[in-house]
Order: C-alpha cells, then structure tokens, then sequence
C-alpha cells in the first residue's frame, strides 16, 4: 500500500518507524511494554524488512522477531527508490540505525542533547562510510511559557 502511494504521489511519502519509546505509540493498540533490547531488535527487523521489499520482488524475512514468507510489495518505486525512513533515533542504537537505512530522524531533548546525538549519528555515517548529510535530522524541542520568571522556574 505504501508503495501505491508513494509512486502516485510522486516520491511525497515518507515512512515514519520508531522502536515505541513513548507509551502513547504502542498502549492504545494493547502491546505491553516490551524490553528495550527486544524492542530494539524489532524495529531493526522491520526497518530491514521495509528496505529490502522496496528494492526486491519477493522478499522472505526470517529473524529473531519476525518471519515473513513471499511478500509482495508492487508497485516498485520510481527509480527503486523506496519511500524516505524517517526513524526515531533518540538513543545511540537507534541512531546507528539511522546512519544505516534511514533518511531522516527524530531527536528529542534540549540544545545540548541534540549536539551530542548529532556527533553521535556523524560518527555513525562515518563508520559506515555515509555522511552526515545523508539523513536530515528533525529536532522536536519543547517549549514552556509563563507570564514571569518565577513561575516560568518553577515549571523548570
């Protein structure tokens, strides 16, 4: 289904995964609370599933978490481009991710943090002999208000 949109769109869609780290992504559809380290594995997988059915005819899948036999994903994209990853990459496994197979990412936290996470997701690319540019990275800051400094420190 994706795919159909993506190549009817002209190349507009993007495919936005995360691995669930905020309980409102997954506690509505009634999963429970999974293991960072599964969860992680997981999104791995179906990260790698969405790539290879973009650019093969048939895809079978057999991993830790998954097992997919003959996937069809027709149509095939527009100069087997896939539609965009956009991946949640707040922590270092999933920004590692993110330099492998993704085309934009999410990052969370105050100005510091993103410094540190970009580095991060750069020495990834790095490793993997990709640059940085090759995943535009999306910042989601939160922003406080009050009407005077007092109460604004004391929602801080």
């Amino acid at each position: 289904m994706a795919s159909t949109v993506h190549v009817a769109s002209h190349r507009r869609l993007y495919i936005g995964l995360s691995a669930g780290w905020y309980e409102q992504e997954w506690r509505p559809y009634g999963y429970g609370c999974i293991e960072l380290r599964e969860r992680m594995a997981r999104f791995r997988e179906v990260v790698e599933i969405i790539h290879r059915m973009s650019t093969r005819r048939r895809r079978r899948s057999v991993g830790a978490t998954t097992n997919i036999e003959e996937a069809i994903n027709q149509p095939k994209c527009a100069r087997g481009r896939h539609p965009p990853l956009w991946l949640g990459g707040g922590e270092r496994v999933a920004l590692k991710l993110v330099a492998e197979r993704g085309d934009a990412c999410n990052i969370n936290g105050d100005l510091r943090t993103l410094r540190r996470k970009l580095k991060v997701l750069r020495r990834h690319c790095d490793v993997i002999a990709a640059t940085a540019q090759r995943s535009s990275s999306r910042s989601l800051l939160g922003c406080t208000c009050s009407t005077t400094t007092a109460a604004l420190r004391s929602k801080m």
